[in-house]
């Protein structure tokens, strides 16, 4: 079986290039996937990697998080050695790939610790990306609406570290942030906690944090979102420094990358 044609396929989309996220891997990174696991990958998934990379959207159902993709994978390796995890069907059934069999390019299903068939290959997800783009009842956001979204919550008693560690710029003051509704006042008030909220920027993306001072435990935990446009992640991006920062120099303290966001996407409220 011959190997994909990428560059026929970048051509095909090319018309669709704005309303497409994704980041190339870099040799490196994608060593470094296959170090994660102790597996090799097909050369097909690689070059697949090395063109579009985890964090993109050509292909819904894949996994769009490095973290993600390395911890499912590890449940697998426990079970089956010789297939890779790639992603799921919205649903209990897992993607895989065969890492044994370098002319297989069919997609296989794990379900309750059954390797299934499903009728179809990686080449299909390509030719169904294709298919969706040249359909303009297909709804895609421009890339100008998305962003690569992140969650960090740190847990510190040492609010000028924090700030100089990420490099955080302060742009007004903290205010209290008082909840609309009475039994959540109540609740704060009777587990002293005060909330804080304040508008700042982290590598010129603007964020918004919250501020949970809890008197009874004398604990300060900061809790907000950071994202990235693709230009940014792709130029300029601080993912990777910000998680080994926030991971190493603060206990109890945690960096989740979510995926692809709709730029819009707001957090709930009181």
């Amino acid at each position: 079986m011959t190997t994909i044609d990428y560059k026929l396929f970048l051509k095909e989309i090319l018309p669709f290039e704005d309303y497409l996220f994704y980041k190339p891997l870099a040799q490196d990174e994608v060593a470094e996937l296959e170090a994660s696991i102790s597996n090799v990958l097909p050369q097909y998934y690689k070059e697949f990697l090395l063109h579009f990379g985890i964090y993109q959207d050509l292909i819904y159902g894949l996994f769009a998080n490095k973290e993600e993709w390395i911890e499912q994978n590890g449940y697998l390796y426990e079970a089956e050695q010789n297939y890779v995890m790639i992603g799921d069907n919205g649903g209990e059934d897992f993607w895989l790939l065969r890492t044994d069999d370098v002319q297989d390019r069919k997609i296989y299903n794990w379900v309750d610790d059954e390797i299934e068939e499903t009728g179809f290959t990686f080449d299909d997800f390509l030719a169904r990306c294709l298919n969706n783009l040249k359909d303009d009842s297909f709804i895609q956001l421009h890339n100008n609406e998305k962003v690569l979204r992140a969650h960090l919550s740190v847990s510190t008693n040492q609010e000028s570290e924090l700030i100089d560690s990420l490099g955080i710029e302060l742009i007004e003051n903290w205010v209290e942030d008082v909840p609309n509704f009475e039994d959540m006042r109540d609740y704060l008030k009777d587990q002293q906690i005060s909330i804080y909220t304040i508008n700042a920027k982290l590598n010129d993306s603007l964020i918004s944090i919250k501020k949970e001072c809890n008197q009874m435990t004398s604990t300060t935990v900061y809790t907000f979102d950071y994202t990235e446009t693709l230009s940014v992640l792709r130029t300029n991006s601080k993912m990777a420094l910000y998680k080994s920062i926030v991971e190493e120099q603060f206990s109890y303290s945690s960096f989740n990358l979510f995926g692809i966001y709709n730029a819009d996407y707001k957090d709930g409220v009181w």
